[in-house]
């Protein structure tokens, strides 16, 4: 793994967060947003793939007021405010959810499998969540 102390291409290069797991069986999705908005923050090049159920934090229609849960999709909603426009979701992950775009809180690209290997392989950094 490159250091990113001394390697430049760590540097300006983008980091792509991978977020696997669902949104609420860990605190793991919540962390890794916050990363993620932390390293927007700071002008950082971010990318954003939903693989498997994390295609789930996606969904528009989340109710949890009374689980005393912050809602994951409002806070995905807010990226855009932070420059993040590079946003990708599995084809295959959205079709095993039968989940359509005008169900999802943000607008994303769906990729196929290639195009994932392709996105990770082009990523400076990636980091899971």
């Amino acid at each position: 793994m490159a250091d990113p102390a001394t390697d430049p291409s760590v540097a300006s290069g983008p980091w792509l967060f991978l977020f696997r797991r669902s949104p609420y069986s860990s605190q793991a999705a919540q962390e890794a947003l916050d990363t993620l908005l932390v390293a927007a923050a700071y002008d950082r090049p971010v990318r954003v793939l939903f693989l498997d159920e994390a295609v789930l934090q996606l969904v528009a229609a989340q109710t949890l007021t009374s689980l005393g849960l912050k809602s994951q999709a409002k806070r995905l909603s807010q990226l855009p405010l932070y420059d993040v426009s590079e946003i990708y979701a599995s084809q295959r992950s959205l079709r095993e959810y039968a989940l359509t775009p005008d169900e999802l809180v943000i607008t994303l690209t769906p990729l196929d499998d290639a195009a994932i290997h392709s996105l990770i392989a082009g990523s400076a950094v990636v980091l899971n969540d």
